[in-house]
């Protein structure tokens, strides 16, 4: 058992005395199990013994690909202390974005498992897989090399501009900075619990399984399939005391009945927060807006709620974090563009792109262009304000049009193609529009199983619309103010006829009840079977109600993924009729 505790300079050796201190306090839970701090290191000591056969691997980089679960801590540790960097995969994404991303990262090896083996060997690289067995009896010291802090500690991905992902380098100061100062602004112990629920290619992520850890805490792991499920979440809250999830995420929980208990701390980024949602969730301990890109490492300042606010700032930079407020004139100003310095800055792209980095003319600091616009408030505090480029936010996550752009112009039907958030008139709501010129038929079932072959389902379209020509500015621009606002008769529809295609037959009593359910969760009368959900405007909330509604009341499992991935109530019909 390790006993010596290094100073700590890193995330790396400030977990290694909580190891030492809490050996016997449960650092990790998943599926029932749990896991002390003395297991995590025999754990990590395994992942070690397995990376140190592989020879030396000081400065080299390793990719991650398992499934969801108690593994994922250890195997994140144990490649820090053989001195090497990783870079988390999802083995449900496009196997073609996962080779994109193999490619940047430039990997020696991929850690896999029984689960993700067979896709992890499909990306031109070694693999090597866990042995569960091994992994959970594994005795022996290994030797640690704890990193200095301007190593490699983690590459995560963004959306980027040029048309490929971005891979943004993270250093071990800049992780401990986070993990230091956010754990002191937000009040948290060793007797906190986190809820790990969010996709491991979401930089959040680090903050959800390694915080706790930090202080000597305990992280609740959930698996995929709870983690897919609203319902399974909103239980699991029970048991934590604090939550991150993006504002869209809380909506869909609290459309589950789901209300915070008065022991949660919950935080929230990634989108902008409103007043309404915070005071849906005025039963809970704290609620507080977090703000960040990635490349400051996943967040830079943070806010204490109130319930009387009726504007939500973004608050105040972490500690060793400096925010700087440009405006176009190129002077400091009050209102402008907001630039960010610090120990939180990363290190750079993969790519070596640095025209998103500049030295401050005075310090030399180097400050990363966030493309957000901000206000400084008499308070101090910062308000967000909107975004200086064409990056936009789905979901929480950023998203480059440019990228989209150059994936639906792969399709051989289409000329050209602009990708925006537009107002939808088929809901109330924005939806991630592309606006395209075709030269031959195309439907939308069509476009939307060649992008999903390439691009993570956020990035998928909810509307196409095709046009004639663009509308175009008098210097030769494509005019988007002028673009028609999707609506029903505008958008991109499936006309193929499901029930003649299947040669199935229905029962005609499934297909009604399926549209009484979603008719009363929509508040749309006679909810037309034959029509696809995006045509009728269904969004995510109404999948997860409507899920639970017919797995009640028709006594079968449907998930909203299912609902989501069916074409119209027919379709979803024989799904459950199979």
């Amino acid at each position: 058992m390790c006993t010596s505790k290094p100073e700590s300079k890193t995330f790396m050796s400030a977990l290694w005395n909580k190891i030492v201190t809490h050996k016997d306090s449960d650092a990790i839970i998943c599926n029932g199990q749990k896991t002390s701090y003395q297991s995590l290191y025999r754990q990590c000591s395994y992942i070690n013994n397995l990376l140190s056969e592989q020879g030396n691997l000081h400065g080299q980089t390793v990719g991650i690909m398992l499934e969801r679960g108690s593994v994922l801590v250890p195997a994140m540790l144990g490649c820090w202390s053989v001195g090497a960097s990783f870079y988390p995969l999802d083995s449900d994404h496009p196997l073609e974005r996962i080779q994109q991303y193999t490619s940047m990262a430039n990997p020696l090896l991929i850690i896999a498992d029984k689960t993700t083996v067979n896709v992890a060997k499909q990306l031109n690289c070694k693999v090597i897989e866990i042995d569960e067995v091994d992994l959970n009896t594994w005795e022996q010291e290994c030797r640690i090399q704890f990193p200095e802090p301007h190593e490699l500690a983690y590459i995560l991905y963004t959306s980027g501009s040029t048309g490929t992902p971005k891979g943004v380098k993270i250093s071990h100061r800049s992780l401990l900075n986070f993990m230091a100062s956010m754990s002191e602004r937000l009040t948290l112990t060793e007797k906190d619990t986190s809820l790990a629920h969010s996709t491991v290619c979401f930089d959040v992520s680090i903050f959800e399984l390694l915080l706790p850890l930090y202080l000597g805490g305990t992280t609740l792991i959930a698996t995929s399939d709870q983690a897919s499920d609203p319902m399974a979440v909103s239980e699991l809250l029970e048991e934590v005391t604090f939550i991150h999830a993006t504002p869209s995420y809380l909506q869909i929980l609290l459309a589950t009945g789901w209300k915070p208990h008065e022991n949660l701390n919950v935080f929230s980024g990634a989108e902008a927060i409103r007043p309404s949602l915070v005071k849906a969730m005025k039963g809970a301990k704290s609620i507080w807006n977090l703000y960040g890109p990635t490349e400051a490492t996943i967040y830079a300042s943070c806010y204490k709620i109130d319930q009387k606010d009726t504007v939500i700032p973004i608050g105040e930079p972490l500690e060793n974090v400096n925010f700087y407020v440009i405006d176009t004139g190129g002077n400091y100003s009050e209102d402008g563009e907001l630039y960010i310095g610090g120990h939180g800055v990363c290190l750079g792209y993969c790519s070596g792109d640095k025209a998103s980095f500049i030295h401050h003319p005075e310090t030399r600091e180097v400050m990363y262009k966030t493309g957000d616009k901000v206000r400084k408030l008499p308070s101090g505090l910062y308000e967000w304000v909107g975004r200086s480029n064409s990056e936009i936010k789905v979901r929480g996550n950023r998203v480059a049009p440019k990228e989209i752009e150059s994936v639906i112009e792969e399709v051989d039907a289409i000329d050209f193609s602009v990708v925006t958030l537009a107002e939808s008139e088929v809901r109330d709501a924005q939806a991630l529009t592309a606006y395209l010129t075709t030269n031959s038929p195309i439907e939308k079932r069509d476009m939307d199983e060649q992008l999903s072959s390439k691009l993570p389902q956020y990035m998928i379209p909810e509307h196409y619309i095709v046009l004639d020509e663009f509308p175009i500015t008098a210097n030769g621009k494509v005019d988007r103010k002028s673009l028609p606002k999707p609506n029903p008769n505008n958008i991109l529809k499936s006309n193929k006829d499901f029930l003649s295609d299947l040669e199935i037959e229905l029962p005609g009593s499934l297909v009604s009840r399926i549209c009484d359910i979603f008719g009363s969760v929509t508040n749309i009368p006679r909810f037309p079977s034959e029509k696809t959900f995006s045509e009728l405007g269904v969004n995510s909330i109404s999948f997860f109600i409507a899920a639970q509604k017919i797995s009640s009341e028709l006594n079968v499992k449907v998930t909203a993924n299912q609902i989501k991935n069916s074409e119209n109530i027919i379709d979803l019909a024989v799904k459950i009729n199979k």
